[in-house]
Parts: C-alpha cells; structure tokens; sequence
C-alpha cells in the first residue's frame, strides 16, 4: 500500500523508514505553504492554471470557496483553466462547479473520484503528468498540486450577498505542494 505524506522530503526521513518497515510504500509531496484568505485564491486563478499539476479539492465549502474566487475575477480572466483536472472524494465538489454560472475556462476539468480520500489517492498517484509546452515549462515531470479544503468552522457562505464581507466568505486552505 502506497501512503502520501504531505510534508517536504528529508534525508534520513524517519516518518518514511518507519513506514517502509510497516510495509508500506511511502511518496512525500514537499508542501510550501498555506493561507485562509479567498483574495489568495482569486490570485492564484488569475495567474492561470500553468503552474499547476491539478488539483485535489476536499470538500463542497473548498470547491464554493473556488466559485466565489472565480466570480470575483472572472470578467477580467481570459486564462484557462479547463484542462487542470480536479481530484476529489465524492460527488460534491463536481455537484458544486455544476451548478455555478462560472464560465467553462473557470471550471477545472473533473477527474475520476472515489467515496473516500483513501481510495481517491491511488488514483491521483497513476495519473500521468499533464503535457508541458516548451521553453521553461518543457522540464519532465509533475507540476506542483493545488489543494484546497473546506473549514467546516465557518458559517456557509453567502453567495448572494451584496456587498461580500471578506469574514463571512467560504476559507478555504490553499497549499501549494
């Protein structure tokens, strides 16, 4: 069995060995940090889908968190985003994209899912790395994630409200790994 640890890999690892001699096989995926702010997310979507492998979205208040972000930039956005797939454990996070207004170039692409992260993990580990373009971006391997989850200690977001107040918006974390 394969486990993902999200932390940066060490030399000398003791969470990997320790693993190892439980019999399972270990894979760290180097995190560089993380925010709870949906401006940071708006960031990220208007900086474009480049940069990114895919991304893994835990939870119907992350993917809400990802519309609100998109229809605060959107008008301005002309980056595209549909070929990023989008990882995520159950039905809820596609449910949520669906029934948004966002337009395609906003929604990211849905990728195969599973009832629980445990049996969604296999699958985002046998995906292939996306095609890269040349120049800088020509390097082999796999583009950095975009995780986002929901913080279930939030009230829901108010999607009509107007005007938004930045503290009653859906957080969501954001980890670049």
């Amino acid at each position: 069995m394969r486990v993902i640890l999200f932390r940066t890999p060490a030399p000398g690892d003791t969470y990997v060995s320790a693993l190892a001699e439980a019999g399972y096989s270990a894979a760290s995926i180097p995190a560089l940090g993380e925010t709870l702010l949906p401006s940071e997310l708006e960031g990220i979507i208007a900086r474009g889908a480049g940069a990114w492998e895919a991304a893994i979205i835990t939870s119907r208040r992350a993917a809400e968190a990802w519309v609100l972000a998109a229809e605060s930039c959107s008008a301005d956005l002309a980056c595209d985003w549909s070929a990023i797939p989008v990882w995520s454990p159950g039905p809820a996070v596609q449910s949520v994209f669906l029934r948004s207004s966002l337009p395609d170039h906003l929604l990211l692409r849905p990728a195969p899912t599973a009832i629980s992260a445990a049996a969604l993990a296999p699958l985002i580990l046998a995906a292939p790395p996306r095609p890269r373009s040349g120049g800088a971006e020509s390097r082999p391997g796999y583009r950095p994630y975009l995780i986002l989850t929901g913080d279930k200690t939030l009230p829901p977001p108010h999607r009509y409200a107007a005007p938004r107040r930045p503290h009653r918006r859906a957080r969501a974390g954001v980890r670049d790994v």
